[in-house]
């Protein structure tokens, strides 16, 4: 079951005035090229693969890509001195081939950066949509900054769409147009804290039965995401688009 709200636990931490002008700076250094999350339409095409989601630019993997389902969400936290006020976008997109879906990538990101607070739980490789992972990964390099990497077992297709609104909308669009789903599929996730800020990616191909989780393409799925993770790292510390490899079925 993929559920935000694991990824949502709050911790507020102060932040020091040197880490709010790193935290503009990075802002501005988004692609203008790209489209922006208030301009993606359910079955549209993304143009050239780029898209602005909260403060980052994403370039998706080589391909056609089609946005699928999209959701803004809002959540208010109290206890503090004001209530905190999180606005949440979230998109999924799909790549077709003659009809078949070849590829699904969820983004999900803060609408804007929130740099005066540290907002994450520090343990993410165990919140609860991991714990079927044959593949995890800490990769945390700093303090209330987590970071992880994780493939879970193969999820069937037909549960995913019960998930979350953008989910179901991207399985209602690609039922209304007859596009021919695999069975099951293979499923990796990627979160990354930032300054007031996080990106998180779950994706998903085609995988094999029977016992798909111990084939080559698991295999190569996995090397996958752990290079991702890296290129995810990379572009939010250095304040540039990130471009994702080649995602292979």
């Amino acid at each position: 079951m993929l559920r935000r709200s694991a990824f949502s636990r709050t911790t507020i931490r102060p932040v020091t005035s040197s880490w709010l002008t790193v935290a503009i700076l990075l802002s501005a250094l988004r692609v203008s090229e790209a489209t922006e999350f208030s301009a993606l339409e359910i079955g549209r095409p993304v143009q050239d693969g780029a898209v602005n989601l909260g403060t980052y630019t994403v370039r998706l993997p080589p391909g056609q890509w089609t946005t699928g389902g999209l959701t803004t969400t809002t959540r208010t936290e109290t206890g503090g001195s004001k209530p905190l006020v999180f606005k949440f976008q979230k998109a999924v997109f799909v790549r077709l081939e003659d009809r078949r879906l070849t590829g699904l990538i969820h983004l999900s990101s803060l609408a804007e950066r929130s740099p005066g607070r540290q907002q994450w739980w520090d343990d993410p490789c165990n919140a609860p949509p991991l714990k079927d992972a044959v593949f995890k990964e800490d990769l945390s390099t700093r303090m209330f900054m987590p970071s992880c990497v994780a493939v879970t077992r193969p999820v069937r297709t037909a549960s995913w769409g019960n998930a979350s609104p953008e989910y179901r909308d991207a399985k209602e669009w690609l039922s209304h147009h007859d596009i021919d789903l695999p069975e099951q599929l293979f499923r990796g996730s990627v979160i990354k804290y930032d300054i007031g800020n996080y990106l998180h990616m779950w994706a998903y191909v085609p995988a094999a039965a029977p016992r798909a989780d111990q084939s080559e393409s698991a295999q190569q799925f996995q090397a996958w995401m752990r290079s991702n993770a890296s290129v995810i790292a990379e572009g939010i510390s250095a304040g540039k688009a990130i471009e994702l490899t080649p995602l292979n079925p």
